[in-house]
C-alpha cells in the first residue's frame, strides 16, 4: 500500500477535535464586582484594593492526600469563596456563556457544559502555586476554568501538563477592556509560576457537562501520532516518490476561513494530530487552499423538462474527456497559522492522498457551452477544498522551484531582499539553484519583454555574492538556453563577480553553446566586455560569434531561420574591431560577399550609420573602412541618378500576368494620356487586378464604386514612384554624410 493510501487509514481513527487545554482572550464588558467585606471591586486591581480584599480572604489550601492543609512552601495565595462573591450584569452572564463555549470546543467537548463558580483567588507579589493536580469538585466535572479580569502585574504564568505535553501561558490580556480565560482537563497537572509584581486575580469555575454519560477526557492520540511520525519518518528516509502529500478536508471552507484556527470537526483533530507527527518526523505541513481546473469537451444528453408555452426546452450536457487540467496550492498558512508568502505550487494527482478523493466528487462550479460553429458543446469545471500538504523538509527548495517559473523567481527574488542572516542567504542560494536545474532540463522558456528567466537567477546570485553559481550558470545554463539582448547587463554585472583568469574562458563556453541560437545577444555581449582589459582574451568567444554568423548551411531553406539585423551586425563589428582585427576584416568580406543576405539598404547602411551615431567610425578598422567605402559607394551612385517629375501619364507598364484584364491595366499604363481606369466586374477579376496592382507596385490608387451591378474598381494613377525616389535620395544624402562623418 502506497503512503498516500496509508496516511488516511492511519487518520481514521482521529475524529474528535480538541486538546487538553485552550486559552483565550474576550471583550470584559465591565460587570459589577463585589465581595462582601471590601464592597465593590474596581479593575485593573489597584494596590490599596487589593490589600482590602486579603484582608477579608483567607490562605488558600491544598488537598494532600485526606487532608487539606495549608503549606506556603507549596501554595502562597489567597482566597475567597464563591457565596462571598458577586459578579452582576447582564452582558457578564453572555460573556461568561460564550467564555464556557469557547472553552467546551477547545476542548472537544460535546453536548450541554456549564461553569460553577468555585472560588476567587488573589496572589501578591512572590505568590505561586507549585505543580499539582484537581480535586473532583463536583459530580460531573471534568476540567477547570480559569478567568484572569484585567490586571497590572508580571509573571503569574499558568503551566498546564499532559503526558509529554506542557502548554505555558500568560493571563494577561494586552488590552484593559479585554480579559483572559484557560480551560484545561482535571487530569491536567498544572502549576502558577510566581508573581514578579503587582496582583493577579483569578476566578476559577468548575466545568461540568450536563446531562448522564462518561465524564469527557482529552481526545489524545498518541498512538495514531507515532504512526504516523513513523511513516513520514521511512517517508523521508527511502527518498520515495511522491514529492510531496496532499491530503483534502472533508468541510469546505472559503478563501477566507482558510486557517488552522477556523478547522471543524475531524479537519481539526486531523490537522493537530498530522502537526505533531510532522513535527517530529521533520516534515513541513502547511494548510492551502486546493484548486482544480478542467476544461474539455461535453456531450449533448437531451432537453430538460423544464418548458412552457413562453420558452423553449433547453439543452442539457455531461461532461466528456478533459483535454486540459490545472491543479495548483494558494493561500498558504504555515504550521504556527500564520499567513505565508509561498508561491502557488502545482501537484499531481499521486500525490494526493488518498488518490481516489476526488472520483464522483461534485464540482464547485461547472459550466457548459453550446456547440457554435465548427466548435463543439464543451465544459468548464473547478474544484476547491481546503489541504493539509506535507513535505519532507529537505525537499522544500524543490518544491518551491517547482511552482509557476514567474512565481518562483519573484519568491526568490523575494527571498534575496530579506536574508539577512547566514542561513537565510543559504536558503536563498539552494532556491536559486533547483531553479536554475529547473530551467536547464525545461523544454522550452517563456517570451519576455523584461528581464528573461535566466538573466533574473543571475541576478540574484549576484545580489547574493555566490560566484559558484553565476560561474554554473555560464557553463550549463546558458550555453543550453542562451539569452536575449535585454539581459546583457545582468551577464556582465554577474560576470564582474568572477575572478579575472575565468572570465574569459566562461565567456568562451557561454559563446560555444548559445553564438548560434542567440547571435544578437552574444554580439552585444561581446561588444560589452571589449572595452575592458579582458579584450584580448576575448579571441576564442570571438571566432564563436564568426562562425555564428548567419545564415547557416542547414538554414538555407527553413523559414525559421534567424535573419540578421543592422543592430547585432553594429554590435558584432564593434566587439570585433576591440578583440581581434583579422577576425573582423573575415566578418567584413563575408558582408560584403553574401549580398543577399547582408543587403546594403537595409542591414549594412543602417549598421555602419549606428556606428557612426555611436562614434565608433571615427577611428574605424580596416575592415570597417572597406565597409563605409561600399556603402558610400552605393549610396552616392544611387544619389546621383536624374531626378525628375513624370511629364506625362506614362507609367511603368511591366506585369506579370498577361490576362485579358491585366492587359488592358498594361495598355492603361502605358498611355501618356489616359488617368483613369475602370473595371465592372465580379468581385473575383477586381480582386486579381488589385492583387497584380499591388505586385508590380504600379503607380495606382484603386478604389471600388460600389454602385450598380457589377461593382466597379476605378484606378487612378499617381507619382507614387517619383515619390519614393525623393524620399530615398533624401534619405541617401543623410546616411551619406552621417556614414562620411
Amino acid at each position: 500500500m502506497s503512503l498516500t493510501s496509508k496516511l488516511p487509514a492511519a487518520l481514521a481513527e482521529v475524529r474528535r477535535p480538541g486538546d487538553f487545554y485552550t486559552n483565550g482572550v474576550f471583550d470584559w464588558r465591565a460587570p459589577a464586582l463585589s465581595v462582601e467585606g471590601a464592597g465593590p471591586v474596581a479593575l485593573p486591581l489597584l494596590e490599596a484594593q487589593a490589600r482590602l480584599l486579603i484582608e477579608v480572604a483567607e490562605r488558600a489550601p491544598f488537598g494532600r492526600r485526606a487532608e487539606t492543609v495549608v503549606d506556603r512552601s507549596v501554595r502562597d495565595c489567597w482566597q475567597i469563596d464563591a457565596e462571598r462573591v458577586k459578579l452582576s450584569g447582564g452582558r457578564w452572564s453572555a460573556a461568561l456563556a460564550e467564555i464556557v463555549a469557547r472553552a467546551a470546543d477547545g476542548l472537544g467537548v460535546e453536548g450541554s457544559v456549564e461553569a460553577i463558580f468555585y472560588k476567587l483567588l488573589i496572589y501578591e507579589p512572590g505568590g505561586f502555586f507549585v505543580d499539582h493536580r484537581d480535586t473532583e469538585k463536583c459530580p460531573g466535572m471534568f476540567g477547570t476554568l480559569i478567568v484572569a479580569p484585567p490586571g497590572l502585574y508580571s509573571g503569574g504564568e499558568l503551566v498546564i501538563r499532559h503526558r509529554e505535553h506542557e502548554a505555558r501561558i500568560d493571563l494577561r490580556a494586552p488590552d484593559p477592556a479585554e480579559a483572559c480565560f484557560a480551560a484545561f482537563y482535571a487530569d491536567c497537572r498544572h502549576e502558577v509560576l510566581p508573581v514578579e509584581g503587582g496582583y493577579r486575580l483569578a476566578l476559577v469555575y468548575t466545568l461540568r457537562r450536563v446531562g448522564k454519560g462518561r465524564a469527557p477526557a482529552a481526545p489524545i492520540y498518541d498512538r495514531q501520532r507515532r504512526d504516523i511520525a513513523a511513516l513520514l519518518a521511512a517517508w523521508r528516509k527511502d527518498g520515495s516518490a511522491p514529492e510531496k502529500i496532499v491530503l483534502p478536508l472533508e468541510h469546505a471552507y472559503s478563501p477566507a476561513e482558510i486557517s488552522f484556527a477556523s478547522l471543524k470537526g475531524a479537519d481539526q483533530a486531523a490537522a493537530k494530530t498530522l502537526r505533531e507527527a510532522a513535527l517530529d518526523a521533520d516534515c513541513d505541513i502547511h494548510l492551502a487552499l486546493l484548486t482544480i481546473e478542467e476544461n474539455g469537451a461535453a456531450e449533448h444528453t437531451g432537453y430538460s423538462s423544464r418548458h412552457s408555452r413562453w420558452r423553449a426546452q433547453e439543452p442539457e450536457f455531461e461532461a466528456g474527456e478533459v483535454c486540459s487540467r490545472d491543479a495548483t496550492l494558494g493561500s498558504w498558512r504555515d504550521a504556527s497559522d500564520a499567513i505565508s508568502d509561498l508561491p502557488a505550487i502545482p501537484f499531481d494527482d499521486c500525490e494526493l492522498a488518498p488518490p481516489e478523493v476526488f472520483e464522483g466528487l461534485a464540482p464547485d462550479e461547472e459550466y457548459f457551452g453550446e456547440a457554435t460553429g465548427n466548435e463543439g458543446a464543451s465544459f468548464e469545471r473547478t474544484y476547491r477544498r481546503a489541504a493539509l500538504v506535507l513535505w519532507p523538509r529537505e525537499n522544500v527548495l524543490s518544491i518551491l522551484a517547482s511552482a509557476e517559473l514567474d512565481d518562483a523567481l519573484a519568491y526568490l527574488e523575494a527571498s534575496v531582499e530579506r536574508a539577512a542572516s547566514p542561513e537565510d542567504r543559504a536558503r536563498a542560494v539552494g532556491l536559486a539553484d533547483a531553479i536554475g536545474a529547473r530551467l536547464v532540463e525545461a523544454s522550452w522558456l517563456p517570451l519576455c519583454v523584461g528581464p528573461t528567466p535566466t538573466a533574473r537567477l543571475l541576478a540574484a546570485y549576484r545580489r547574493l555574492c555566490h560566484v559558484a553559481g553565476v560561474e554554473n550558470c555560464f557553463e550549463r545554463l546558458l550555453p543550453i538556453r542562451g539569452f536575449e539582448p535585454q539581459d546583457v547587463e545582468s551577464l556582465a554585472d554577474a560576470l564582474s563577480l568572477v575572478a579575472e583568469a575565468r572570465r574569459a574562458v566562461l565567456v568562451e563556453r557561454l559563446s560555444a553553446g548559445a553564438a548560434r541560437a542567440s547571435f544578437p545577444a552574444c554580439a552585444k555581449l561581446l561588444r560589452r566586455l571589449a572595452v575592458s582589459s579582458l579584450a584580448p582574451e576575448l579571441r576564442p568567444a570571438a571566432a564563436h560569434l564568426l562562425s555564428a554568423m548567419p545564415p547557416h548551411a542547414d538554414e538555407e531553406h527553413d523559414w525559421r531561420r534567424h535573419s540578421p539585423k543592422a543592430e547585432e551586425i553594429a554590435d558584432m563589428l564593434a566587439a570585433l574591431r576591440w578583440i581581434d582585427e583579422s577576425a573582423n576584416a573575415r566578418a567584413a568580406e563575408r558582408l560584403l560577399t553574401e549580398r543577399k543576405t547582408y543587403r546594403l539598404d537595409a542591414i549594412l547602411v543602417p549598421a555602419l550609420r549606428l556606428l557612426a551615431e555611436q562614434g565608433v567610425l571615427s577611428d574605424a578598422d580596416t575592415a570597417i573602412e572597406r565597409l563605409r567605402a561600399a556603402c558610400l559607394d552605393h549610396l552616392r551612385a544611387r544619389a546621383a541618378e536624374p531626378l525628375e517629375p513624370p511629364a506625362d501619364w506614362r507609367r511603368a507598364s511591366a506585369l506579370d500576368c498577361k490576362c485579358g484584364d491585366c492587359a488592358d491595366l498594361s495598355r492603361f499604363l502605358d498611355d501618356p494620356t489616359r488617368k483613369e481606369f475602370v473595371l465592372r466586374a465580379a468581385e473575383a477579376a477586381r480582386s486579381h487586378l488589385e492583387q497584380t496592382i499591388r505586385s508590380a507596385k504600379a503607380d495606382v490608387d484603386a478604389k471600388t464604386l460600389r454602385q450598380g451591378r457589377p461593382y466597379s474598381l476605378v484606378c487612378t494613377k499617381n507619382r507614387a514612384s517619383y515619390e519614393r525616389r525623393v524620399v530615398q535620395r533624401g534619405e541617401d544624402l543623410r546616411n551619406i554624410s552621417i556614414i562620411d562623418g
